[in-house]
């Protein structure tokens, strides 16, 4: 099947396409990682049990504290997310179309979550805008959805939280993280001539190393037992800001 950012360009909702040529990830190997072994790999960024600040972060059951994700800086100033799953027997794909904007001297991401099951493609309509502060963690989320119990907000979060996972794998260390391409195929490109429409994008996918090799027990080998690549851990993300420099 195609991807659901292709089948949002080519098919423009309302006369109106909802995303243009911008950056694309296919980041399924990512969300296949961090959901195996019962969500193992997500015990690392569970929400702070002594932080009150920000109870919506953790409104999902899954419980991913997207403040406790570090190095979340932006890669481009518009690029769009997706990944694919299965869920009671059906096909999902679930996408997220994040940009930038300037608030006075904050910097926020805006982002919209699109669906696709087996009968159609849909939108949860609502945006959600995050804050990122110096340091390249979540320091405010501002949305207009219910309060806590929503479905549509836990999934939302959910799903967000992968996505923020994969833009911060994505600002580590080359020596750990490879960005391969993949372009349309000739007989692609040749078809979409023909048919006088665009080809398939030249989408990105995030290969961290060891990944699906390296795997060891939860919490250094003390913990629940649950496996997990033990070096793609937060306390391996480096950090740096203004007070704290690279060579400082």
């Amino acid at each position: 099947m195609s991807l659901l950012y292709t089948q949002l360009r080519d098919n423009p909702l309302n006369g109106v396409s909802p995303v243009g040529d911008i950056p694309v990830y296919e980041i399924t190997n990512i969300f296949d990682y961090l959901s195996a072994n019962n969500f193992a790999a997500l015990n690392q960024y569970a929400p702070k049990k002594d932080e009150d600040d920000h109870p919506e972060w953790a409104k999902n059951s899954i419980k991913i504290g997207l403040n406790e994700i570090p190095n979340v800086f932006a890669p481009f100033p518009e690029f769009w997310m997706e990944y694919s799953y299965s869920l009671d027997g059906e096909s999902l794909t679930c996408g997220h179309h994040f940009w930038t904007e300037k608030d006075g001297d904050n910097w926020y991401w805006g982002t919209q979550v699109w669906m696709r099951d087996s009968s159609a493609v849909y939108s949860a309509n609502e945006k959600i805008y995050l804050k990122i502060d110096a340091s390249g963690h979540v320091a405010e989320m501002r949305s207009q959805f219910p309060e806590s119990g929503d479905k549509d907000w836990m999934r939302l979060t959910t799903s967000l939280g992968f996505c923020i996972v994969a833009i911060s794998f994505l600002n580590m260390h080359r020596n750990s993280v490879r960005v391969a391409s993949n372009p349309p195929s000739r007989q692609q490109r040749r078809h979409a001539q023909r048919k006088g429409t665009k080809p398939p994008p030249d989408f990105k996918t995030i290969l961290v190393r060891g990944m699906g090799k390296s795997y060891g027990k939860g919490n250094g080998g003390k913990g629940d037992g649950k496996p997990y690549a033990l070096h793609i851990v937060r306390g391996h993300m480096l950090t740096v800001t203004q007070s704290a420099p690279l060579f400082g």
